[in-house]
């Protein structure tokens, strides 16, 4: 339908920033962009919903890294936005690294689109144009992918299921544990048992299994 056509084009959009007004000349000379580009595009809560409604209800994010999602979330709470994304993120880095080269080698953009022999249209460097080199890595590794899965069915042996590299990018594998100041140690034992963490996916209560730690003591 003409509606599907629309949203199967492109959406390329550019985001006039709030902090960071003036361009970093290193910055510059990389993206070949000046402080006064700076000055266009939409304001951001703008562009993110232009953003949400053309990806849908069935999609799954993309990114050459981890990165982009923390700083997306970021920019989120700064303008008061909720920071919940879609739960299914890939990171197109190591789905390449295993898949075409069975490697957990960390690589650059450039380096997969060489890989696959993607013709350089255009400089790399812009998000516009980058998010496009990762597209057309993405379906080259994806095609790897299947033939590879293909090939594994007749032996008998399994490949790494493809939902295996998806993941909820609204989780964190982090916890910071606040530290406080007890006058005795068992204040402090009793304190720690009282603490209480909960799994991020099902949000059950975890049992910590946790060595006791017992500290020595030197006489001088």
């Amino acid at each position: 339908s003409e509606k599907d056509y629309e949203f199967s084009r492109p959406l390329r959009l550019t985001v006039r920033p709030v902090y960071y007004r003036v361009m970093n000349k290193q910055v510059s000379r990389v993206i070949n962009k000046s402080t006064s580009d700076l000055k266009c595009g939409l304001p951001f809560p703008e562009a993110y919903q232009q953003f949400v409604e053309y990806c849908g209800e069935d999609y799954v994010l993309c990114a050459w890294g981890d990165s982009d999602i923390s700083i997306l979330r970021a920019n989120l709470k700064i303008h008061g936005l909720s920071a919940e994304l879609n739960e299914r993120f890939m990171d197109i880095q190591p789905f390449f690294g295993k898949v075409g080269e069975n490697t957990t080698m960390q690589r650059s953009v450039n380096y997969a689109v060489d890989f696959y022999r993607i013709p350089q249209t255009d400089d790399f460097h812009s998000a516009d144009k980058d998010a496009w080199y990762e597209a057309q890595v993405l379906k080259e590794a994806l095609i790897d992918y299947f033939t590879l899965e293909s090939k594994e069915a007749g032996t008998g042996e399994k490949v790494i299921p493809l939902h295996s590299y998806i993941s909820n990018p609204n989780l964190t594998t982090q916890f910071r544990w606040r530290s406080a100041v007890f006058a005795t140690e068992n204040e402090a034992d009793m304190a720690a048992e009282q603490e209480k963490l909960f799994c991020p996916i099902c949000n059950e209560e975890l049992e910590p299994d946790v060595r006791t730690y017992a500290p020595f003591s030197v006489e001088m």
